[in-house]
């Protein structure tokens, strides 16, 4: 082989490795794939729903609430709610039973809704932690938790979110 072939040949193979890395990096790259869902065919799935509670200071219950929908949109006040405690010696529970009224602002009404739709989780030691699940036939269930407690810290704003409520 000349040397002028074994150059010819470099060229084509330097050539040839810019075309392959080329290649190689444009497969790397993410490309947006538009897809898009246009119907849904079958059974409904119900999955659930997971509800970050952060730690909570000085608190003896908190709110939790939920708001069913049927397909349509409108509120489901028919829905038959059911509150269940990983562990009732850790997170308690108190279910709403007063009814209350809940502006809806998708449809501009006054909604009636069960007290059931509404529960306290309570905190009944110093410390504990605990999941709350509510759940309904036909909607996904929602966990609020984990739920973790703890004495208030001297000296500091002890935050918390919600509607933590006092017994004193």
């Amino acid at each position: 082989m000349s040397r002028c072939d074994l150059e010819g040949a470099v060229h084509e193979l330097t050539h040839a490795v810019r075309h392959l890395t080329k290649a190689v990096e444009a497969h790397g790259k993410p490309r947006p794939l538009n897809a898009a869902l246009t119907e849904v065919h079958g059974r409904s799935l119900t999955v659930s729903v997971t509800i970050p509670v952060p730690k909570l200071l000085d608190t003896e219950k908190i709110l939790l609430s939920v708001m069913p929908r049927k397909a349509d949109g409108h509120v489901d006040t028919q829905a038959t709610l059911t509150w269940v405690t990983s562990d009732p010696t850790q997170v308690g529970l108190e279910v709403g039973v007063d009814s209350f009224t809940f502006h809806d602002p998708q449809f501009n009404e006054d909604v009636t809704c069960p007290g059931s739709f509404n529960c306290f989780a309570t905190t009944p030691l110093t410390t504990g932690t605990g999941t709350v699940t509510a759940s309904a036939p036909g909607y996904e269930s929602a966990d609020f938790g984990p739920i973790n407690y703890e004495p208030g810290v001297p000296r500091s704003l002890n935050a918390s979110v919600g509607s933590p409520v006092s017994d004193l």
